[in-house]
This record gives structure tokens, C-alpha cells and sequence, in this order.
């Protein structure tokens, strides 16, 4: 069985349990070229103008501004990256896929999103919501709250056990996407390196990539007690950063989440 995980931070499509394809859902359109994925985060603080990062949160027919061959709007940008996925893991037209996805996803996102599976010639059986599925086998209080990370925006669903694993209600918290936390980090590196160096990475668009990489890297692989460094001008310049400080720049932006909540909440990420 294939699973596709449809969350934008990290598109995802497991086989048998074994993830075969993992890439944020990101692209940059240009005339010239078409990319996604980790290729299209290389070049999104290069070519800020051309980068899109919305079209599998919104799963709508809205124009893509500005556009590029074959891509006029958001559902085209869907349709060419499940294309990629295809060809890059060898899917047979037969294999059958499930789809998870988040619980306030609409009926005509499922809609659209099932015609462009069709007419990528991808066999969807069925769409389960992801925080029931990531919840059901787990030994957990009868109520519980599911985060899930995307990249523009949080999502907490209510969980119920009892004779069955059910999803409530979604609450979307803008603050806490990770694209919001990344842009954090890379602020607090960037006042350090203005402390310390007395050069600002965020003035110029290639030292900009670069601190924004070694974020990604470091939040990818867990490790953030950091030693950043930038190259410019002939020039190397290097600060180091320690998790406290990180810790403390996204502080405000978890306390949204935890603060309404009852200090015995149990929360289920994946």
C-alpha cells in the first residue's frame, strides 16, 4: 500500500510503511525552469519573486503569479509535483494510494485534488484524516490534541478514544508554522552575526541562502547548537549560536499553543 502525507513542510509518500519520496511542497517557476522541493529551497531567498509555497495548503484553481510553462495556476503546480513523485518512485497506474490529510481540508479541495490524482493516473482508494490515522494505534487518554507543522500555519485537532479513534475539531495557528520558525532562528542568527561581525546576512540575497540553508539543515537533523558561517566577497565570516537562544526566540510563538490549553493536555506529534 502507498500512503501520500499531504502536509507542505514535508510531502511525503511511504511504501509499505518505508518513505520512498519526502520533499517540502515548494516550487519555483520561471520561463526557463520548473523545480521543487529541496531544489526550490535552494533558490528561494535568490529568486523570492518566482517561489511558490502555497498551492498544497490552498488546493485551489488559483492563478499562479507569475507563471511559467504549463503552470498558470495552483492545481498545475499540484499536478506537475505528484507527476515528479511518480516518476521519481515508479508508481504503477494500479498501486492503490491512500491519502492523508488534514481534518479541515474541504470537500472541493478533495475534489480537485482526486481529478488531478486521476489525471496523473494515480489510483487514490481512499482519504483518512491524519491526525486520526497517526493516533490510532497509540496508547493514549481519552481525549487528546494532534500538532501538526505545515509550513505557513499549525494545525491542532482534537482527538477522541473510546470504541473508536476520532478527529474533532481543527484549529490553524498561523505562528507556529515552520516557515515562521525558520524566519525566527535566521533573525536571531542574523542579529548575531551584526554583534559580532558587523555584517547583516539578510542585506544580500546569497548570504541570506546560506544562513537560511544551515537553519533548514539544522532543524532537519536536530542539532542546534550551531556554528553558522557565510562566505561573500572573498570574505568567510562565522558565528556560533546555542539553543537557548533559538529556544528563546520561538518561545512566544509555542506559548500560543500551550497557554489555552489545561496543563495535562497530551499532544500527539508526528
Amino acid at each position: 500500500m502507498l500512503v501520500i502525507t499531504i502536509n507542505d513542510s514535508a510531502l511525503s509518500l511511504s511504501r509499505d510503511g518505508d518513505i520512498v519520496y519526502e520533499e517540502p511542497g515548494m516550487a519555483i517557476v520561471t520561463n526557463n525552469e520548473i523545480c521543487f522541493g529541496k531544489s526550490a529551497l535552494k533558490k528561494a531567498r535568490l529568486d523570492p519573486t518566482h517561489a511558490h509555497t502555497q498551492y498544497w495548503q490552498q488546493l485551489s484553481t488559483e492563478p499562479v503569479v507569475p507563471g511559467g510553462p504549463g503552470v498558470k495556476n495552483q492545481a498545475d503546480l499540484v499536478y506537475k509535483q505528484l507527476t515528479e513523485i511518480k516518476n521519481t518512485v515508479s508508481i504503477d497506474e494500479n498501486e492503490p494510494i491512500m491519502v492523508l490529510v488534514s481534518g479541515n481540508t474541504t470537500q472541493n479541495q478533495l475534489s480537485l485534488f482526486l481529478g488531478i490524482a486521476q489525471a496523473v493516473e494515480l489510483n487514490i482508494r481512499a482519504f483518512v484524516d491524519i491526525a486520526v490515522a497517526a493516533a490510532n494505534n497509540l496508547p493514549l487518554p481519552n481525549t487528546s490534541i494532534f500538532l501538526d507543522i505545515n509550513w505557513h500555519r499549525g494545525l491542532l485537532t482534537d482527538i477522541t478514544q473510546k470504541q473508536q479513534t476520532v478527529g474533532g475539531s481543527v484549529s490553524e495557528i498561523h505562528a507556529i508554522g515552520l516557515n515562521y520558525l525558520i524566519e525566527s532562528w535566521v533573525s536571531a542568527i542574523a542579529d548575531q552575526f551584526v554583534a559580532e561581525t558587523r555584517f547583516d546576512p539578510l542585506r544580500i540575497a546569497d548570504t541570506e541562502q546560506q544562513v537560511f540553508e544551515q537553519v533548514l539543515k539544522a532543524y532537519e537533523t536536530s542539532r542546534y547548537e550551531l556554528t553558522i558561517t557565510i562566505e561573500y566577497d572573498g570574505s568567510t565570516r562565522q558565528v556560533e549560536i546555542d539553543n537557548e537562544d533559538l529556544a528563546n526566540k520561538i518561545l512566544p510563538r509555542l506559548e500560543q499553543i500551550t497557554l489555552p490549553l489545561v496543563s495535562n493536555t497530551t499532544f500527539v506529534i508526528p
